[in-house]
């Protein structure tokens, strides 16, 4: 079984520039097909976004026009911990090159950054054990802890 989280953003990055900035900040592989950025605990996928019924969802839940989607696999081989912290680093460095962005896994928002506010949902079902230590170790910008809003 995997599980895929989506970083959802309003970006000044295409899918292919932020598949580049991840492999070289990560020392990861751009796959031959360029579908996939990959390395050991981390396996991005990606798409630029326009307008559609896939979008609506994040303007009504978000109140932002999101322009780039990356995802987030963690298949159960790979260690948990090491996912978790490479999807968190991964993430803050693409919130360098966007305004309002999600991270949603199915419809629970891990954290949200809207108006260049940073929360991170604390409810104990999104997240995973250890998570506030990871956050102390990987977030490096100013954030804040509550609870979030689902995606309608």
């Amino acid at each position: 079984m995997s599980l895929d989280y989506k970083l959802v953003m309003a970006s000044r990055l295409n899918k292919e520039q932020a598949f580049h900035l991840l492999a070289q900040r990560f020392d990861a592989s751009l796959s031959e097909d360029k579908v996939t950025v990959y390395r050991e605990g981390l396996l991005v996928f990606g798409a630029n976004l326009t307008p559609d019924r896939s979008t609506e969802m994040y303007e009504e839940s978000f109140h932002f026009a999101p322009t780039l989607l990356l995802s987030f696999r963690w298949d159960k081989e790979c260690d948990h911990e090491l996912f978790y912290r490479m999807m968190l680093r991964a993430s803050m460095s693409m919130l360098e090159h966007a305004g309002d962005a999600v991270l949603v896994l199915y419809s629970d928002t891990v954290f949200q950054r809207l108006g260049g506010r940073l929360i991170f949902n604390m409810d104990r079902d999104v997240w995973w054990e250890g998570k506030e230590k990871l956050l102390q170790e990987e977030v490096h910008v100013p954030y804040e802890l509550g609870v979030l809003p689902r995606l309608l």
